[in-house]
C-alpha cells in the first residue's frame, strides 16, 4: 500500500495489515493502529503523536524522524527499527521490545521505558540494560566500586577490551 504523505488523522486502523506500507509523511495523529502489522513499514517523517500503536509489530520498520510524542507503544514489537531523530517525547514504551532498535538522535525526554521507568530514571541508573534479574542486581550494587577495571568480571563477559566499549 502506498499511503506517504496521506491525511489519516484519528483514523481506525486497530488490526490493520500494512507491512511493508509506505506510509512516509502521513499524518496519523491520534490513530488507533492497535495491534496493527506494521513489520517492515516506511513511516519516515510520519506524524503519530498522541497514536495509539499498543501490542503493533513495527520490527524493521522505519521510523526515522517521525513524531512519536505522547504516543501509546506500550507492548510495541520495535526490534530493529529506526527511530533515528524521531521524536519519542512523553511516550509510552513500557513492555516494548527495542531489541537492535536504532534511537540515535532520538528524542526520549519524559518517555517510559520498556522496564517502566522514565528515560531521566534510567539513564541515572549505572546497571540499567545490563542487570535485571533482581538477585544479579543486588549483588552486582555490592559490588560496585569494589574491584578496578582489570578484574571486572563485566568486561570479560562481554568482551569489552576498554571501558569505551562498556
Amino acid at each position: 500500500a502506498n499511503l506517504g504523505g496521506a491525511d489519516l488523522t484519528r483514523a481506525y486502523l486497530g488490526d490493520a495489515d500494512l507491512g511493508g506500507a509506505n506510509l512516509s509523511g502521513a499524518n496519523l495523529c491520534r490513530a488507533n493502529l492497535c495491534d496493527a502489522d506494521l513489520c517492515d513499514a516506511n513511516l519516515s517523517g510520519a506524524d503519530l503523536c498522541r497514536a495509539n500503536l499498543g501490542g503493533a509489530d513495527l520490527s524493521g520498520a522505519n521510523l526515522r524522524g517521525a513524531d512519536l510524542s505522547g504516543a501509546d507503544l506500550c507492548g510495541a514489537d520495535l526490534r530493529g527499527a529506526n527511530l533515528g531523530g524521531a521524536n519519542l517525547c512523553r511516550a509510552n514504551l513500557c513492555d516494548a521490545d527495542l531489541c537492535d532498535a536504532d534511537l540515535s538522535g532520538a528524542n526520549l525526554e519524559g518517555a517510559i521505558m520498556p522496564d517502566g521507568r522514565t528515560i531521566e530514571a534510567w539513564r541515572a541508573d549505572p546497571l540499567a540494560g545490563l542487570c535485571q534479574e533482581p538477585e544479579a542486581r543486588s549483588r552486582a550494587i555490592a559490588a560496585w566500586g569494589a574491584h578496578t577495571w582489570e578484574d571486572c568480571p563485566m568486561h570479560a563477559a562481554h568482551g569489552w577490551d576498554a571501558v569505551e566499549d562498556a
